[in-house]
């Protein structure tokens, strides 16, 4: 699971299962794993698969990333709020700096680029 990007989000679709499927230690171990490759900037905290850089857009806004980016964070953040066991405050607090980074990311609609 160590090679190239794919496989980032590779382990953020399988943390998200972990977690629908109870089982805590594989959950927990993948979101270990993916917090040692997360991207942690200006209080939020997001992934990337490596070498993409942000889309160009319109020079006055904030560039964006790339959609996959924007989904393999979303399915990170889904993976940290599992409802048995309740989330721990630590786990609250970095769901928060995961949603800040995807709130960034929306478009002058209040939409995303073309994700799932």
């Amino acid at each position: 699971m160590e090679q190239g990007g794919s496989h980032v989000y590779t382990k953020a679709l399988m943390a998200y299962a972990f977690t629908l499927a109870g089982k805590e230690e594989k959950h927990r171990a993948l979101l270990d794993s993916l917090d040692k490759e997360a991207v942690k900037e200006d209080g939020s905290v997001h992934w990337q698969r490596p070498g993409k850089q942000p889309e160009a857009d319109l020079p006055f806004y904030h560039p964006r990333a790339p959609s996959a980016e924007v989904e393999m964070t979303s399915y990170v953040l889904l993976a940290y709020l599992p409802t048995r066991p309740a989330p721990s405050q630590e786990d609250l607090s970095l769901a928060a700096q995961i949603a800040k980074w995807i709130s960034k990311q929306q478009n002058p609609n209040g939409g995303f680029s073309s994700t799932q």
